[in-house]
C-alpha cells in the first residue's frame, strides 16, 4: 500500500511520471513494482476505490457502491502556455 501512495505522490508531483502513466499505464505501473492488489485498484480508475485502498482497504467495497465493478471517470490535464512552450 506505501508503494502505491508512492506511485500517485510521484505521478502528482513529477510531470515525467505522470507522462508515462498517461501514455502507457500498464508500463508505468509494472515499473512501480506495486502488488498485485495495488494494481488492481489502480487499474479501476475509481477515485473512490482507490481511497479506501490508500485509507488500508481492500479497495473493493467502493467499487461496488455504485453498482458498477469498473466505472470510468475522465481525467483533466491542464497545461499552461508556459508549460508547453
Amino acid at each position: 500500500m506505501d508503494a502505491l501512495k508512492d506511485f500517485l505522490t510521484d505521478a502528482a508531483l513529477d510531470h515525467g511520471k505522470l507522462m508515462a502513466f498517461l501514455t502507457d499505464p500498464q508500463s508505468a505501473i509494472r515499473a512501480a513494482h506495486l502488488s498485485a492488489e495495488d494494481e488492481r485498484v489502480l487499474q479501476t480508475g475509481n477515485p473512490e476505490t482507490i481511497y479506501a485502498r490508500l485509507q488500508g482497504g481492500d479497495g473493493r467495497l467502493a467499487s461496488s457502491a455504485h453498482g458498477m465493478a469498473n466505472p470510468v471517470y475522465p481525467i483533466g490535464i491542464y497545461v499552461s502556455e508556459a508549460e508547453a512552450g
